[in-house]
């Protein structure tokens, strides 16, 4: 156990994370934050460490969801899963609300507009789907990515939407 545990620091150390429990995570004022020495930090992503084998910083497994955003005030959590689906749940009753899915394969990132109306979706394929929150339609698709879509973020006000990706471009 004590190995797992070096090991576990090790990787996080790799990935330039911090390794935080449960009871270190809060939500203030609309966002998820960690306590520090110096109060409540408020953090972007979080990394669910299953095991060993399902968050390694130099190779992830290819069935693990990786993509988890929460919405500006913290009561719904989107989650991007390797069968193409993105999945709205309650996070207070901890269920499952909608799932919508495009024609893509893995889904490798999300992201909720600051209003929580809009998802954005993006996948291996290239693609960026965006979705209606409320009813789970599909309100257009974006192109101009060669590879995954890593990364996604809505600007403050909503109108703009920026993208990563593993072809090493940057979008919006």
């Amino acid at each position: 156990r004590q190995l797992g545990q070096q090991l576990g620091h090790v990787r996080a150390d790799q990935m330039g994370a911090e390794l935080v429990e449960g009871s270190d995570l809060r939500v203030v004022d609309g966002r998820v934050a960690m306590r520090t020495t110096t109060g409540y930090t408020p953090i972007d992503v979080i990394y669910r460490r299953v095991d060993d084998n399902y968050l390694d910083p130099l190779s992830f497994v290819p069935d693990s969801i990786l993509g988890v955003a929460f919405s500006s005030d913290g009561a719904r959590l989107l989650s991007a899963s390797p069968d193409g689906a993105v999945r709205l749940w309650d996070v207070a009753a901890r269920k499952e609300i909608r799932q919508v899915k495009g024609p893509v394969s893995r889904v490798r990132s999300v992201a909720f507009s600051p209003d929580g109306s809009r998802v954005a979706s993006g996948a291996e394929d290239g693609l960026i789907h965006l979705w209606d929150a409320v009813s789970g339609s599909e309100l257009g698709r974006l192109l101009g990515h060669a590879g995954d879509v890593s990364s996604l973020a809505f600007s403050r006000a909503g109108h703009r939407l920026a993208s990563g990706s593993a072809d090493g471009t940057v979008l919006m």
